[in-house]
């Protein structure tokens, strides 16, 4: 394959070059532009990534298929196009930069870079509000604003930049101006973000882990932002959490209390620890002995005013003051699957802070727009699109006495779904639930956890009316959405990281460490239809499988084994790593691979994982047995091999394409 994809737009440079060249879209060097493509007929190894910089090539981003963008600043590109294992060439192009809905009068599915046209110059009253997304390592000094602010006519000191980007109103006209200016990658449109809204417990294995294996999250801290939290205070504060909120930010509005309700409920399936004698006893969270901050974004409005535009701010204050560790929003925008400027801001904020775990809601955009009775695929939010992340989408929750079926949701038409109720099978997908891929073709969600019905925490100050069930007790009420299920994978999170201190001897368990073990111990769920709305994992129903916190962090079998590796070390083109491992007869055998990815919107650092036998037979991270392929998308792979052949397996992970040098956790277990 060699078509380069940008943004969602492509070219080919086997089949097109010609014509790309009779549009004038070939450069014969590269004196206009600071900025260039190459396509490269193998991943680049070391000493190519040498030549490169020695000619004045510095490899900002890798794009599919085997091209990278480069920041070169020589105008003599024959010496580049020269080098032997150079394919293609050529400057930057234009046609990259705009996103396709930016396009009036596009059809969504046009996306060959040489079908796009001319940008539309008609006048319109009605401006435009997108994020312009800079290249990697772009200085923003005066001279950029000033461009930036002719381009779009405004005060160049109105502009306000995150770390590389800056959100603009724009007149659609001047677009086309905008899109001139060398520094930009790419011009995408601004969704607002928006919320997605102890039986759950029992689903996701939670009570055993907390009374036999004795895990609560205590000592973690969790971060989470949100509506706000009860009353707003850090003292008189509903019952469930006394002695446990260690801050509250007002980031929208001038306090921090939640009359939507919202986030006190996220706050509860956390970490809430409540009784209720009307609702059955017991109400807690995944995490009930971790404390909490919590941030929040509602404005006065009724919307999520308070989010920065730069999110690395949003979990920068509480990982630096509070020494929160999980981060959980259960919010986004509805952007089918992009990889939009928030994703970077993630997958960034992760690179940088590797302990850093941050949970995104999948989004409640599941539907069944052709009624032919099956969700359409392709509609995971943003950020949630992310790769450094773990995305949640909602299973339903076991309360058959409170589901309704899924046609009072006014979405849902054609069987089998329209009459399923919503809550009465754990091992079904909930039908709102966002499904994946990206588009990007990454499997997401991550993971999946109840998020129908679930009981939680009530703002004191907030209406909740009573749509999933009645809650007897004014304290607490029921949500669906997964919104519910995101904070109780936080929870989890929360009581993984306390596992890997207490007895792993882990003081600093990688992001890439939990993420790993959560999807190690995730179970397949077999699904509610026939045939099922899930499949085999993974998939893009439920991607890795629901979480069951007995099965990642205890109590065990006898002879259950689990081995770790937690960014030891790093890896580059073509290298590899082998860990042998002993195996019994009728053992079953689940490797799991996670790292932290380069932000980027394609797979930066693509790594293997292998696992052979003895005797030759060989499988591949997320590959079918008898596949000999490899997943060029994901920086997540798993191996799951059942009665694999005694006396021993050899795990591999191994480099294949390396920008820069990639470290990686590793969960191996046999059972």
């Amino acid at each position: 394959m060699t078509k380069i994809t940008i943004n969602g737009i492509s070219i080919d440079p086997a089949t097109q070059s010609n014509t790309a060249g009779f549009a004038n879209l070939i450069s014969p060097d590269s004196s206009e532009s600071n900025y260039i493509l190459i396509q490269t007929s193998q991943p680049l190894n070391r000493e190519q990534r040498s030549q490169l910089a020695t000619l004045g090539a510095e490899i900002l981003e890798y794009v599919p298929e085997n091209a990278y963008i480069c920041r070169y600043e020589p105008a003599n590109l024959d010496v580049i196009r020269n080098l032997p294992f150079i394919e293609w060439a050529n400057v930057y192009m234009e046609g990259f930069k705009l996103a396709l809905g930016l396009r009036p009068g596009l059809e969504c599915n046009t996306r060959n870079l040489l079908d796009l046209g001319d940008i539309e110059k008609t006048i319109s009253r009605q401006p435009k509000e997108v994020t312009v997304v800079l290249h990697n390592n772009v200085s923003i000094d005066d001279d950029l604003k000033r461009r930036l602010a002719t381009a779009v006519r405004v005060n160049p000191d109105d502009l306000e930049f995150t770390s590389n980007s800056i959100r603009l109103s724009v007149q659609s006209q001047y677009l086309e101006d905008l899109a001139k200016i060398d520094e930009i990658r790419h011009i995408e449109e601004h969704v607002p973000p928006q919320l997605f809204n102890s039986v759950a417990l029992t689903v996701l294995n939670a009570d055993k882990a907390h009374s036999i294996g004795q895990f609560e999250g205590e000592g973690q801290v969790v971060a989470i932002a949100d509506s706000g939290f009860d009353k707003g205070s850090t003292e008189d504060v509903h019952p469930a959490f006394t002695g446990r909120v260690l801050k509250l930010y007002p980031l929208g509005r001038a306090t921090s209390n939640d009359p939507d309700g919202h986030g006190t409920h996220v706050a509860g399936s956390v970490l809430g620890d409540g009784f209720s004698e009307n609702m059955g006893g017991a109400i807690r969270g995944t995490a009930p002995k971790a404390k909490f901050v919590l941030q929040s974004v509602l404005d006065a409005r009724g919307g999520l005013g308070g989010l920065p535009t730069d999110l690395n701010s949003l979990f920068k204050i509480p990982y630096q003051n509070d020494g929160a560790r999980v981060h959980t929003n259960s919010w986004g925008a509805p952007t089918a699957g992009k990889y939009n400027v928030s994703c970077l801001q993630v997958d960034r904020f992760v690179w940088e802070n590797r302990d850093m775990v941050i949970c995104f809601a999948a989004g409640n955009d599941g539907r069944d727009r052709d009624a032919n009775g099956v969700i359409d695929s392709g509609s995971i939010a943003s950020p949630g699109a992310a790769k450094n992340c773990i995305t949640v989408g909602a299973t339903e929750n076991n309360r058959p006495e409170l589901s309704k079926p899924y046609s009072t949701l006014n979405r849902y038409r054609a069987e089998p779904i329209a009459s399923d109720g919503w809550s009465n099978n754990p091992e079904g997908m909930a039908a709102f639930s966002s499904r994946g891929p990206t588009q990007n073709e990454r499997i997401k969600p991550d993971v999946v956890a109840p998020g129908t019905v679930i009981l939680s925490t009530r703002s004191r100050e907030a209406n909740i009316p009573p749509f999933y069930g009645t809650s007897t007790d004014p304290l607490y009420a029921f949500l669906s959405g997964t919104s519910m299920a995101t904070p109780l994978v936080a929870g989890c999170a929360a009581v993984v990281r306390e596992y890997c201190q207490k007895k792993e001897n882990q003081n600093n368990p990688s992001a890439a460490l939990i993420k790993a073990m959560l999807i190690n111990g995730a179970k397949d769920i077999v699904g509610q239809y026939v045939p099922s709305e899930a499949g085999d994992i993974p998939n893009f129903a439920e991607g890795f499988g629901r979480v069951d916190l007995a099965a990642t962090v205890g109590p065990r079998g006898e002879n259950e084994r689990v081995i770790f590796k937690d960014e030891n070390t790093t890896l580059d083109t073509l290298e590899e790593e082998k860990l042998e491992v002993e195996v019994t007869a009728d053992s079953l055998l689940k490797v799991t691979l996670v790292w932290t990815d380069f932000p980027g919107e394609a797979l930066q650092n693509d790594l293997d994982l292998i696992v052979k036998t003895p005797d030759g037979q060989e499988r591949h991270g997320n590959m079918p047995p008898s596949s000999l392929e490899f997943d060029r998308h994901n920086n997540v792979e798993q191996v799951i091999w059942a009665n694999v052949p005694p006396p021993s397996v050899e795990v591999i992970v191994r480099a294949h394409r390396i920008t820069q040098p990639q470290s990686y956790a590793l969960v191996v277990r046999l059972s």
